[in-house]
């Protein structure tokens, strides 16, 4: 075997150890995020969650700021008050889900389901992406963007 050949393939070794690795810890660190939300904390800022299934869970007031939420199972969960500002939300199933009051300032609900979710009084600006503004407002949610900061 010639050296650069040898090379190639103690690069290729490396190279699938590192990405084992990488998945090992990604998996990891989903779990621990997928049970921390389960167990109740408030603070969940920047988990990721993507794909996880938090269906029917209490998450009453937990902040979610910068989280990863693509492609999760929320539906019936209970966000009423939940910090979403900048939340990743694509295609999130939020299904029945309660999000009264909940801050969803610049986060991207884009594919989100949305059907039969209370929004009453859940906030939104012009940056929240995903949403038809004004039949946001229609179903009771507030559009922060409409309102001028006071002189």
């Amino acid at each position: 075997m010639k050296l650069y050949e040898m090379k190639a393939k103690i690069v290729g070794l490396f190279t699938i150890l590192l990405l084992i690795s990488s998945a090992t810890t990604y998996a990891q660190s989903k779990a621990k995020w997928l049970s921390l939300a389960k167990s109740g904390k408030k603070n969940l800022a920047e988990a990721n969650l993507m794909n996880a299934d938090l269906a029917g869970l209490n998450l009453q007031e937990v902040d979610l700021n910068r989280a990863n939420l693509q492609e999760t199972n929320l539906s019936g969960s209970d966000l009423h008050q939940a910090n979403l500002t900048d939340a990743n939300l694509k295609n999130a199933n939020l299904k029945d889900a309660d999000l009264t009051k909940a801050n969803l300032r610049d986060a991207d609900l884009t594919g989100a389901d949305l059907s039969g979710a209370v929004i009453t009084g859940a906030t939104v600006t012009r940056k929240t992406k995903g949403i038809d503004l004004d039949d946001w407002v229609k179903r009771g949610g507030i559009n922060k963007s409409e309102h001028k900061a006071p002189k």
